[in-house]
């Protein structure tokens, strides 16, 4: 049977989703369909492989079929043409289907359709309807005088037991969609806003990207954390972004910034949550948060992001500054004003926070640009037009400094530090940076990178890498050499680091946060504490006050070696603490280092607060305020002092550290009494007296030391033991001044200097020559 392909006689049929045949053909077709007995009662045709439903039109001429103009291309006919009229049957019916939705017409205006109502519409109109998801196929619906097009996105089935086994031939791989099936819609229009119930919101870019790093919770998991989606248990977030030790870092800022992008915005609304829109990433330099926020914008499908350091935002013209920062925002801007929540997320890298967002009022800036700048990142982040498709990503070494108003949610609500990695942490940097070493055979199987992790403790991953560089070159200097033609690449193929070149470059490369040089301890102990008494028990009394902070409850301890004037060994026993306490972090403050640094008090109030500062970033620290009467500059006349730094020393004694960490402050002082009287003493738990040598263990010490001295300079010593008693150290304890190791010392060295010029012995008579001279 074949008919005349005409249009549709009437617009309104165009929401049937149909065809029509003329009532005459209509009942041949079913009497060859053999429907009288079919419940349904409805007649299906195979147009060139594309199954319709037919109805009935009384009003088309005999022999035609009318069509509208978008099922005459999906079935590729055109008018007056003949087409051949063969019935067929469906099989299976639609289990749920997403369908995606647009406007036959350009829309002007944002135009809004609730999902109840799409919903209602689809249940009376489409059931029945073949499901025709290939073919350009397309339903119509007409809602307030306009016309939507909806095509299918996703289609899941159900067989139909009914006629499974009987359905052959042409349609019978096509479902219909049944009372039960289940409709969601999605927009694809951006003017055209779905709102209310069954709507499917469409996965931004940036959430299918998230979704493939964040996967289910892990049940067996106590901790609760996710799983690193579609990856084994051993694949981490650190091998992925190839950034080493920041596992939990990356999962926090994953869980807190990212996550709620997942969620469509209608749940959102629902739920009355909004985006994170900052996060702030502090700690020491080195640690990776610049290689956090810029692996970040790479992995993501986000806006090309933008990155500024804080002094680029900078202009000298008034005004310029503001500016150039809400050109950062302009482009966000655009995009939600166009497609509000549908809008894909712009991030805003902003390095050195701090150089541009400081405590408004803080500095004395005559045209007051640096408080502008922070009031335009305010009104941009959280004001009255805040925007929701930004995430602004700030770096710091100093949160501190930040102004306050910045730092509440809304704004920079996530604050997460990145600290120096854990032993686990630096051996996965060392691995990343050794990964290309290993893949082309130039790391040597020597080199153990676990043995290398235990060896850099206080590490950042900077310096990790640097310790890579430092080992290669040692490495590429014993192939080709300095004096060789390195342009001739000859020899290159051999370069292979080894185990050595590792521990070479340890001797070179050195942590910022890390213990005390061994040539300062060197130059504060150039003889070492001979073993003997007091001594021996004071470093004992300090070590176990350092072991049990350590180990105790507390996060802070300090402690005052007191002593009645200098040179008596305060210094050398908080050396020696140094050494035993095996603390990874050490540091000496005292005036001659700070002289150096600072000629102010305020200078000298900073350094010591920076030393404090550098401390809180490490698990374990210990620091030494050698001469705290120097410190804060006391001068006994008048009983004048600086007040600045005491108020610094004494505040930061007390301030204990972040959870987890550990801090020992141990002071010296020479001024007991005057430190108690105007109150510093008070500021340390412990005291720890250092008594007056005796003249028989001043003379032991003697002996001591001149064995030391004798010993590496190669002189003779033919000091008789217990033989001689110092008549110059006599006169001193019989004149009730307290005897000053450091003297002793000094004139030691003299003695053997003399004795090694003449090339004879060190006797008792040159020693008490040279102390006769002190």
């Amino acid at each position: 049977m074949k008919a005349s392909v005409v249009s549709i006689s009437n617009a309104q049929l165009l929401e049937e989703n149909c065809v029509f045949v003329d009532t005459d053909n209509y009942n041949k077709l079913r009497d060859l369909a053999s429907l009288n007995d079919d419940p349904r009662n409805l007649l299906y045709l195979d147009l060139r492989g594309v199954p319709v439903l037919c109805k009935a039109d009384a009003t088309l001429a005999p022999g035609s079929i009318s069509l509208p103009m978008k099922q005459r291309e999906r079935c590729r006919l055109e008018l007056r043409a003949q087409v051949d009229l063969n019935p067929c049957k469906l099989s299976g019916k639609v289990d749920s289907v997403l369908l995606e939705i647009r406007s036959a017409r350009e829309l002007r205006a944002d135009t809004e359709l609730e999902g109840d109502t799409l919903y209602k519409i689809a249940r009376e109109r489409f059931t029945s309807l073949p499901a025709v998801s290939s073919n350009n196929g397309e339903y119509y619906i007409v809602i307030d005088r306009k016309t939507f097009i909806l095509t299918i996105a996703e289609l899941n089935t159900l067989p139909d037991p009914m006629q499974a086994s009987q359905v052959s031939g042409p349609g019978a791989a096509t479902p219909c969609f049944h009372s039960t099936t289940n409709y969601a819609f999605r927009s694809v229009n951006p003017k055209l806003v779905l709102k209310g119930g069954h709507i499917d919101h469409p996965t931004s870019a940036t959430a299918a990207t998230i979704a493939k790093f964040i996967g289910p919770t892990d049940p067996s998991n106590e901790t609760g954390q996710q799983s690193v989606a579609g990856d084994s248990p051993d694949k981490s977030f650190s091998s992925i972004l190839e950034i080493g030790g920041l596992d939990k870092q990356l999962r926090d800022i994953f869980r807190r910034a990212f996550s709620s992008h997942m969620i469509s915005p209608a749940k959102l609304q629902e739920l009355g949550i909004s985006h994170v829109k900052g996060l702030l990433l502090y700690g020491p330099p080195g640690t990776g948060k610049t290689l956090i926020a810029r692996s970040i914008g790479k992995i993501l499908n986000t806006r090309e992001p933008k990155v500024v350091s804080g002094p680029e935002v900078l202009n000298k013209f008034v005004g310029g500054s503001e500016e150039n920062v809400r050109n950062l925002f302009a482009d966000a801007e655009k995009e939600w004003e166009e497609k509000k929540e549908r809008s894909e997320l712009h991030l805003i890298i902003m390095d050195e926070l701090d150089a541009i967002c400081r405590q408004r009022g803080s500095r004395s800036d005559s045209t007051g640009t640096m408080d502008s700048v922070v009031n335009q990142l305010l009104a941009k982040m959280d004001g009255p037009t805040s925007l929701g498709n930004i995430l602004v990503i700030g770096m710091t070494n100093r949160k501190e400094l930040i102004d306050d108003a910045l730092l509440r949610p809304g704004r920079f609500e996530v604050h997460l530090e990145i600290g120096l990695p854990d032993l686990e942490g630096r051996h996965q940097i060392l691995q990343i940076h050794t990964k290309r070493l290993s893949a082309c055979n130039s790391l040597d199987s020597s080199v153990d990178l676990e043995e290398i992790a235990k060896k850099t403790p206080n590490f950042s991953g900077a310096e990790l890498a640097g310790l890579v560089r430092s080992a290669t070159s040692f490495a590429i200097n014993r192939v080709v050499g300095l004096t060789s033609n390195a342009s001739s690449g000859q020899g290159t193929g051999d370069i292979v680091v080894t185990r050595d070149d590792f521990l070479n470059a340890l001797t070179e490369v050195k942590p910022s946060y890390g213990s005390v040089d061994e040539a300062d301890i060197d130059a504060i102990l150039p003889l070492g504490i001979v073993p003997g008494e007091p001594y021996d028990s004071l470093v004992a009394n300090v070590l176990d006050f350092v072991k049990t902070i350590d180990q105790g409850s507390s996060l802070i301890g300090s402690l005052l070696l007191c002593s009645e004037t200098t040179g008596v060994g305060a210094t050398a026993i908080c050396a020696r603490v140094i050494r035993d306490a095996g603390f990874d972090f050490a540091k000496v403050v005292s005036m001659e280092r700070l002289v150096r640094q600072a000629a102010t008090e305020l200078g000298i109030a900073n350094s010591i607060s920076n030393v404090f500062e550098a401390a809180y970033h490490v698990p374990k620290a210990l620091i030494i305020l050698d001469g705290i009467e120097g410190l804060i500059n006391y001068t006994p006349v008048g009983m004048r002092f600086s007040t600045t730094v005491f108020r610094t020393i004494a505040s930061l004694v007390h301030c204990p550290p972040p959870s987890g960490r550990k801090l020992v402050v141990i002071g010296t002082t020479a001024a007991y009494g005057a430190m108690h009287e105007i109150g510093l003493a008070g500021s340390f738990e412990m005291h720890v007296r250092i008594p007056r040598l005796e003249l028989d263990q001043a003379c032991a010490y003697i002996r001591k030391f001149c064995e030391t001295i004798t010993t590496r300079s190669g002189v003779q010593c033919q000091l008789e033991p217990n033989k001689h008693v110092s008549q110059a150290l006599k006169a001193m304890a019989s004149d009730g001044r307290p005897i000053r190791l450091k003297p002793i010392i000094l004139a030691l060295e003299e003695a053997n200097r003399v004795c090694k010029e003449e090339d004879r012995p060190l006797k008792w008579g040159d020693v008490e020559r040279s102390l006769e001279k002190i």
